[in-house]
């Protein structure tokens, strides 16, 4: 059904369950996936990035090795949004790439920015034509030899 998957990655969040999401739904099939993740700034136009651009690069990287070892064609780019919120460049990278479905997670996270509908993932669903999933994220701590919610 989706063949060309766009999955939006961020530093703020594990991206190991976003990853398997995308993987499963690219194994059922047969897709290729294309990683994005935008560097976002202190403001517009500011030359203050909020993660090291080598941060950004081994997020990316490791995204796109973790579809790998699932056997899934996969590809990472990351571009600085210096005069674009990240929302604006996530929308344009699934229209340059032709993508058939853009994934991004969620840490579920509520506050006044998201009730006033200026949260990344409800600006990206206004800005895009392309089908979105938003696949929910939860935090996982290890606490000495177990995972604890």
């Amino acid at each position: 059904m989706f063949k060309r998957i766009l999955v939006a990655v961020d530093g703020r969040s594990p991206i190991s369950p976003l990853i398997q999401c995308v993987a499963r739904l690219a194994m059922d099939d047969s897709s290729t996936v294309h990683v994005f993740h935008a560097v976002e700034f202190a403001g517009r136009g500011s030359a203050a990035p909020l993660e090291p651009f080598d941060d950004a690069r081994d997020l990316v990287a490791l995204a796109v090795l973790e579809l790998k070892m699932a056997d899934v064609d996969a590809d990472g780019i990351w571009r600085a949004a210096r005069r674009h919120d990240a929302s604006w460049m996530i929308a344009e990278e699934a229209r340059r790439w032709d993508a058939d479905l853009i994934v991004v997670g969620t840490d579920q996270r509520r506050g006044v920015r998201r009730l006033l509908g200026r949260g990344l993932r409800e600006r990206l669903i206004r800005r895009s034509s392309t089908p979105i999933l938003v696949e929910p994220v939860r935090t996982w701590q290890t606490s000495s030899d177990r995972l604890v919610r």
